[in-house]
């Protein structure tokens, strides 16, 4: 990402602040809750609301890098695949985003393909809007301001680390709410700048945190700054794979159906086929 890009970003989610409010208005509203919430298991939280949408849940490890998570229609049913070769902090963003399409866009009719998550920040309104409120429910405004208060009234840092490391403070500011809210490095560089707690009058800043911008570098800085707050494990993937146990499910399902009479034997071959076909080719190995 450069300069111009993310100038784009934080405009977008100016403009289009009151739109942004009103999604996370219905997002709160379907929960349960009048105000914001920290959510602490996105994963596990943002499944819940899958299963109440009639969403299928599945983690599959994919070939590809790109892809961060995808809907799919596939035998009748609405899967959301999250692709668990990508970090933890990535997963936990992807779902987040993909929880805007699900219940705030509600886009049936999804055909084979569905919608699909990239990290690469689309200039697509829609993706936009899913990216702004994905931040935005991950990292409630009120929130952020405690904890960076609370980061800025820590131990002080020492002048060699501030002659080593260009913005240290900075640093150290977006590594620990990474670890605190479980999300992605410019996810949080993104907020920090919607909420003004980094100036974007300054120019030099702004390029330490595009430098940073890759996984391989946060990792070296993440272990090379001794005051860094936070886990690195967020930087890892989980390589997770649902595929045996959603696989067990639908045969299962399929052999009572096939004993009803709702499916033949031929047609439920056909459909466990299918999904096998289709996890392989989602995986990269068909």
């Amino acid at each position: 990402m450069n300069k111009e890009k993310l100038y784009k970003i934080l405009e977008f989610n100016k403009t289009h602040s009151k739109q942004i409010a009103y999604a996370k208005n219905i997002f709160y509203d379907f929960v349960g809750t009048q105000s914001s919430m920290i959510i602490r298991d996105m994963q596990t939280f943002a499944q819940m609301i899958f299963d109440n949408k009639e969403y299928k849940f599945m983690r599959i490890p994919m070939k590809s890098k790109e892809i961060g998570a995808f809907q799919l229609r596939l035998n009748n049913f609405n899967y959301l695949v999250l692709n668990t070769a990508k970090s933890l902090a990535n997963n936990n963003f992807a779902i987040a985003h993909e929880l805007y399409h699900v219940l705030i866009q509600e886009n049936p009719g999804l055909g084979n393909a569905g919608e699909l998550y990239l990290n690469n920040y689309e200039d697509i309104e829609e993706e936009q809007m899913a990216n702004a409120f994905a931040g935005a429910i991950i990292m409630p405004t009120e929130d952020v301001r405690q904890v960076v208060g609370l980061l800025k009234n820590t131990k002080k840092i020492p002048d060699e680390l501030r002659q080593n490391f260009s913005y240290i403070q900075e640093l150290i500011t977006v590594f620990a709410l990474m670890s605190y809210y479980q999300t992605t490095y410019m996810s949080v560089v993104i907020r920090c700048y919607e909420l003004e707690i980094f100036d974007t009058q300054d120019s030099d800043l702004m390029e330490i945190l595009l430098y940073n911008n890759s996984e391989e570098k946060q990792k070296k800085l993440f272990d090379n700054i001794p005051m860094r707050k936070g886990n690195r494990s967020i930087m890892e993937p989980t390589y997770e794979d649902d595929f045996a146990q959603m696989y067990n499910e639908a045969e299962k399902m399929g052999q009572e159906n096939v004993k009803r009479g709702i499916l033949t034997e031929e047609d439920f071959r056909y459909r466990l086929e299918g999904l096998k076909e289709a996890y392989l080719s989602v995986k990269g190995e068909a």
